[in-house]
């Protein structure tokens, strides 16, 4: 069907399922519905309640009247687009430096995309950069 409204996780999760197969988890702060109201295109998997849920949802005639349709990319999502059940692994916060901190600060407030949706004052910021930890990647 022809999806017309993009929601955001508030609480709750959810299973997304291809042809009746379970293909992702989502979780609180994961979203669905944007390649619709992105592309036009029809809704490619269906999400199924795994639990109580609560969303906030946008509507297509929102989406587009507020510009979002022309400010925001997400990614390509390889869990739904590959056919594979993924869980995302979280790791616990790791202590920043300050010049870490006011690295990823910077970072977070220089982002146009997220600033186009969310207001992040310093104490969200802040909140957020508690929650990150380190990573080496090869």
């Amino acid at each position: 069907d022809e999806g017309d409204v993009f929601y955001v996780i508030k609480s709750g999760n959810c299973t997304v399922e291809i042809d009746g197969t379970a293909v992702a988890e989502l979780k609180a702060g994961d979203y669905f519905g944007e390649n619709a109201l992105l592309r036009n295109e029809p809704r490619i998997a269906t999400i199924r309640a795994a639990s109580r849920v609560e969303t906030l949802n946008v509507t297509r005639v929102m989406f587009e009247k507020l510009g979002l349709n022309a400010k925001l990319e997400f990614p390509k999502r390889g869990a739904v687009a590959c056919g594979a059940l993924v869980k995302v692994e979280t790791k616990p916060p790791s202590p920043k430096t300050a010049d870490e901190y006011h690295l990823m600060k910077t970072a977070l407030k220089g982002n146009d995309n997220l600033a186009s949706c969310v207001d992040l004052d310093d104490l969200k910021i802040k909140d957020v950069i508690d929650q990150m930890w380190k990573e080496s990647v090869a």
